[in-house]
């Protein structure tokens, strides 16, 4: 009996959105204390991470899914590529020249990217494998864009167009990664590009544009490197989640 996916996506989406409402929205109070601003951006992003592990468990026997942390590289691989970013702004610094608090932001982004992509590429994009690649990461792109809850702040209807269409570019982009290297770490390292130079306002904040520029440059090139070796070397898939 072909099982129905409908309950497992509501139970997931559930709990990645309240994570959103109550760490992004802070519809109660939230106490402040050291590297709180850290913690709450972390805690935000982990619903997606929380939801899938919780579904993955409860429907172990129905879910078909075989992407992993490291996909198709090894443990050292994977670690060194999703470690680039931290590396790099270990050795830039912050705008106020700490190079300790540069490799923590790095950190940052590239723990609080994977626990999105645990949820979203991770876990959602396989219950709709059946689906054409386009339309797959369209229905992603969507779940994705309403989880932000940007639409609930001061904006207008060009303004979240636009964040929705960066949202689906991104859903292309790193759904192609997931689907052919079945990493999660993989897809978090593309998914830390956009946070890295406009969306995390910790990263805009403490970093200088040109370091956050430079960073991803650097990134992008050693990540596409590593993708076209794995290419040549035929370890890739080419079939579905």
């Amino acid at each position: 009996m072909k099982s129905n996916k409908f309950p497992r996506i509501a139970i997931y989406f559930i709990i990645a959105l309240l994570f959103s409402i109550i760490f992004r929205l802070k519809p109660i109070h939230l106490p402040d204390f050291y590297l709180s601003e850290y913690v709450y951006g972390l805690l935000g992003g982990a619903g997606p991470f929380i939801g899938a592990i919780v579904v993955l468990f409860l429907f172990k026997d129905e879910i078909k899914n075989n992407v992993t942390y490291k996909g198709v590289f090894s443990w050292l691989q994977i670690l060194v590529l999703f470690l680039v970013p931290s590396a790099l702004l270990c050795f830039f610094g912050t705008s106020s020249g700490s190079h300790l608090n540069g490799l923590l932001l790095g950190l940052y982004i590239s723990i609080y990217s994977v626990l999105e992509e645990r949820g979203w590429r991770g876990y959602l994009q396989s219950e709709f494998k059946s689906k054409k690649p386009i339309l797959k990461y369209l229905i992603v792109s969507l779940f994705w864009y309403t989880w932000h809850l940007t639409f609930l702040g001061q904006t207008s209807f060009l303004n979240e167009l636009v964040i929705f269409g960066i949202l689906f570019l991104s859903s292309i982009g790193i759904g192609i990664m997931a689907d052919r290297t079945k990493s999660i770490f993989f897809a978090a390292c593309f998914h830390l590009i956009g946070n890295t130079l406009a969306f995390s306002s910790e990263l805009t904040t403490y970093l200088t544009k040109d370091t956050r520029n430079i960073t991803v440059a650097i990134s992008i090139v050693v990540w596409l490197i590593a993708f076209f070796i794995a290419k040549r070397k035929k370890i890739l898939s080419y079939t579905d989640q």
